[in-house]
């Protein structure tokens, strides 16, 4: 499949690729896309960039960067795509020995007056000459399997370089186009940095499949759903949750209609519900562009609150599961559904639940096979054997074969009598709360007691902290004692990636929030957190 990719461009004349240029939006159909990566893969060869041949982009998204990663593609060329922010401060030569780089494609701003012949701007009309590093960079990789390097911190917060196979690759795209029923008409948005590996074969799937595809970036990302108007997004919960918060902070007045609706649309056949929440609910379509049929949200636990509202507005929310080291394990697909859970197994009997608990997965063509520069005995605790990785995640199947993610192995809390508590199943409870944003418990180490940290969705005034502890009552006597909250403490900072609670994939960084709100938590201090 991906060794023909570039040449189903040609064959694909309706299909375009829409993308941002400074204020602009300009769009190249396929065919013309297929011209402009036919002239970078020759200009390339010149270099002697062929099969096997690692060769770096250290650049934000851009249709360049997608005409260079699909030459490299034609080429049969190793793409190593480096995360600005980890590495745009690297030096070039550093970068390069690294990572055993022949070129380095970078954004034509960050070309330097002394750069080197490697170090190569990506512009469509090239100028200049390229060369590579040296005559020992041209040889092709030892690995025949190894199809790109890709960089992921997962949970952990620590940057790794992931080794991905080229099968593993075409078997997730085959796997996306068979349970994702695509149409010609659909556009599809990437809007996350190109070095993560999902938003690279989501655009591959979409010249796979002959559907369009919208490339952004985070920056811009309302501006393009405005302007591209996708029927198909994917996005991490907090997305999906901003919106929702968008709607519970209107007033109770104006929700009162809509609430009534939101009754009754999910109660109506499924062919109605689209169409009638985009005239009903237009405001909160409108947020993606007015056109979404097909909502994809992974990465972290979303809100059961968030998962329901889309639900009760006419836009459902496929939620799935899966690991930048094992592609997709499960996913909700149109027609399978249920809310809450992470769907069925994306390849029936792959996955399986450990004794403790803990989602393993076994399958023969795994979108990663290792990593690189990794101590071996660090690299045995994911993978585990041939074709098979420890998740790290705990979770559970119900009788339909629907698979649900209840927290991280790691993050089990021990109470000082020895009692465990999953921690993510507490929290959720807690956010069920519409005044809560986010939930994050803690307990055992020096906690006299299992506290929770909620974080408001508006001012802490006295009426919503009375709301919110009669709330977490509530969920208290739903526990067994040892679990039960015996201390709530609020703030009404944010959980985002600029205020340092999230981290790079937006899942809660826990030992940053225990750090920041360690004396609060331990009731060293009264009063709000801040």
């Amino acid at each position: 499949m991906l060794s023909v990719l570039t040449s189903r461009l040609r064959t694909l004349p309706r299909q375009k690729v829409v993308y941002h240029q400074g204020n602009d939006v300009r769009q190249q159909s396929f065919p013309a896309l297929a011209a402009d990566v036919d002239r970078i893969a020759v200009r390339l060869a010149s270099a002697g960039i062929g099969a096997g041949v690692r060769v770096g982009i250290l650049a934000d998204n851009c249709y360049e960067w997608l005409v260079h990663d699909l030459a490299l593609l034609q080429l049969g060329a190793i793409c190593v795509p480096t995360p600005v922010e980890h590495f745009g401060q690297l030096p070039p030569l550093e970068l390069a020995e690294r990572f055993r780089l022949a070129l380095l494609l970078v954004a034509p701003e960050r070309q330097r007056a002394d750069a080197t012949p490697w170090v190569v701007p990506m512009r469509l009309e090239g100028d200049g000459a390229i060369a590579a590093r040296s005559a020992e960079s041209l040889q092709p990789d030892p690995d025949p399997e190894l199809f790109t390097l890709v960089f992921s911190s997962g949970t952990s917060g620590r940057l790794k370089c992931l080794k991905v196979s080229r099968k593993g690759t075409e078997v997730l795209i085959e796997s996306f186009g068979r349970d994702f029923r695509f149409r010609p008409d659909d556009l599809i948005l990437a809007f996350l940095p190109l070095s993560s590996f999902q938003q690279r074969w989501m655009m591959y799937a979409a010249i796979q499949y002959g559907f369009d595809l919208g490339l952004t970036t985070p920056l811009r990302l309302f501006h393009a759903l405005r302007d591209m108007r996708p029927t198909v997004i994917g996005a991490a919960p907090l997305l999906y949750e901003t919106v929702e918060g968008r709607y519970l902070a209107l007033p109770a007045r104006v929700r009162k209609p809509w609430d009534a609706m939101r009754w009754l649309l999910p109660r109506l056949p499924e062919a109605w519900r689209l169409p009638l929440g985009r005239i009903v609910f237009k405001p909160f379509h409108d947020a993606f562009g007015g056109k979404v049929r097909m909502a994809i949200t992974g990465a972290a636990p979303i809100r059961h609150t968030t998962l329901t509202f889309f639900d009760s507005i006419g836009l459902r929310l496929y939620s799935a599961y899966g690991l930048t080291e094992a592609g997709f394990l499960s996913w909700n697909v149109p027609g399978k559904v249920r809310l809450g859970a992470v769907g069925r197994e994306v390849y029936p009997g792959a996955v399986s639940i450990a004794d403790d608990g803990e989602i393993v997965f076994n399958h023969r063509h795994l979108l990663a096979y290792g990593y690189m520069g990794l101590d071996p005995e660090e690299e045995k605790k994911t993978f585990t054997g041939p074709g098979r990785i420890a998740t790290g995640d705990i979770g559970r199947f119900d009788a339909d074969g629907y698979l649900y993610v209840t927290g991280r192995k790691k993050d089990i809390l021990i109470t000082a009598g020895g009692y465990k508590i999953q921690p993510e199943d507490i929290e959720r409870a807690v956010e069920m709360s519409t005044d809560v944003g986010r939930a994050v418990v803690f307990g055992g180490g020096d906690l006299p007691c299992v506290a929770v940290l909620v974080s408001l969705r508006d001012s802490a005034t006295e009426a919503t902290r009375r709301t919110v502890q009669a709330h977490v009552d509530t969920v208290n006597r739903t526990l067994p004692a040892p679990s039960r909250i015996g201390k709530l403490v609020f703030t009404e900072q944010q959980f985002t990636m600029d205020s340092g609670l999230l981290n790079r994939n937006l899942k809660v960084d826990r030992s940053t929030v225990f750090g920041r709100f360690r004396n609060q938590l331990m009731g060293i201090s009264t009063g709000d957190a801040s």
